[in-house]
């Protein structure tokens, strides 16, 4: 599991506003997740790894009410 980094901007990662359910927060992590996955981008691994870590990270903390209580 993830520590919150409450200087990381999750939302902005999922390209979510701030007012987002987990509903919203799982839809639009498997969206990006396909798009980023490293395995469907061979060859652009330098760009995509990153932003697929950082998609991971957003989706566990915003994922759960708990975690997400606390980075709100």
């Amino acid at each position: 599991m993830v520590k919150p980094d409450i200087k990381r901007n999750y939302y902005a990662d999922l390209d979510l506003p701030t007012n987002s359910s987990v509903e919203d927060v799982r839809k639009a992590y498997r969206k990006l997740a396909l798009q980023y996955h490293p395995d469907r981008n061979a060859g652009n691994e330098a760009e995509c790894v990153p932003r697929f870590q950082a998609i991971q990270a957003a989706n566990e903390v915003l994922s759960d009410p708990t975690t997400k209580a606390k980075y709100d």
